[in-house]
């Protein structure tokens, strides 16, 4: 009986020194292994300024993460970018570890923008400015997207060309700049019923062509929302020009889409055809110099047709929700 314990207990105490062995190798071999992570590795941000529960700031880069409470991790010798977005305030002047916006000098910072190259200690970051009040220029006081027409009227404004106003494309330009508040009283007349005609003559045209050419630039980088879930339906018999059809928000042709958009907990079911493109079509473009050069003709198609950042003004498409289908049936000529 004494033996047969012995033999038991001798058994018990192997199996605890193999498991010694085992695990103390396995540390071993892993520390050896694997890479090792100190706190020392990593630096954070911290936000400040009289605006800055006013804003969001986000921080993008390799390995940058953010926890529940907004704060900031960072790989030591990360390239960053910051971004302000503005919701309840408007910035005018973005600080980066002391370096201003409003510094001649401070090439790689802007009232929204930021960029740091090689991040190897805390950054600071401290957001002035003042309440939004201006239309377009926050989350707040954004451009509302209710329906399909606000966004065609959008998505033309930022692709046309002032040589597309002209008498038979005047009615409908003009009403597109309407939809943000871009037309003009004088472009009007009334009668004694109180109709209102829109005029024709050479200098109405030239005032809207001016109109259109202040918009473009404004709501390139503006701030919009929607109030609501869009059907956009786009099937069409012919090639998209300047009063048909859509394409997208931006345009090569014209002006990239380089503000905000916020979906707002809503969705855009976009049901898009394009029946029609040629070297006529309204979003071609033609790449290269030289008499040699090659042609291209690009067709871009979607929500958005083409999204720019800058590094200037903030660029962003919040909470995203698009469905729907696009369908070319025809071929590209």
């Amino acid at each position: 009986m004494q033996t047969r314990n012995k033999k038991r207990i001798t058994g018990i105490i192997a199996l605890a020194l193999i498991f010694v062995i085992a695990v103390t190798a396995a540390l071993y071999f892993a520390a050896f292994f694997s890479p090792a992570t100190h706190s020392a590795d990593y630096v954070t941000a911290t936000v400040s300024g009289d605006i800055s529960g006013g804003v969001d700031v986000y921080i993008s880069g390799d390995g940058v993460t953010r926890d529940e409470d907004g704060k900031y991790t960072i790989p030591s010798g990360t390239d960053v970018e910051i971004t302000v977005i503005n919701n309840t305030a408007v910035s005018s002047e973005l600080k980066v570890n002391g370096i201003s916006s409003d510094d001649n000098n401070s090439d790689e910072i802007t009232d929204n923008f930021a960029r740091v190259t090689n991040v190897t200690s805390n950054i600071s970051i401290e957001v002035n400015g003042s309440l939004a009040t201006e239309e377009g220029t926050s989350l707040f006081t954004a451009y509302e997207l209710s329906d399909s027409t606000d966004f065609l009227a959008l998505s033309k404004i930022l692709a046309a060309k002032a040589s597309d106003v002209e008498a038979k494309t005047l009615s409908t330009i003009v009403s597109y700049l309407a939809e943000f508040g871009f037309d003009d009283e004088s472009w009007y007349t009334t009668d004694e019923s109180g109709n209102t005609t829109l005029k024709t003559d050479p200098e109405t045209i030239g005032s809207v062509q001016t109109a259109l050419n202040n918009a473009k630039p404004a709501l390139s980088t503006a701030y919009f929302r929607l109030t609501g879930d869009v059907m956009l339906n786009e099937a069409q018999t012919g090639a998209t020009t300047i009063t048909t059809g859509y394409f997208g928000l931006g345009s090569r042709r014209g002006e990239a889409f380089r503000g905000v958009l916020d979906f707002d907990g809503y969705s855009v079911t976009l049901n898009m055809d394009i029946p029609s493109v040629s070297t006529e079509n309204f979003t071609a473009w033609k790449v290269g110099e030289g008499e040699n050069a090659p042609t291209h003709n690009i067709l871009s198609a979607g929500l958005f047709n083409y999204i720019y950042g800058d590094g200037t003004h903030a660029c962003a498409i919040l909470g995203a929700d698009v469905r729907g289908t696009i369908s070319l049936t025809t071929n590209l000529s």
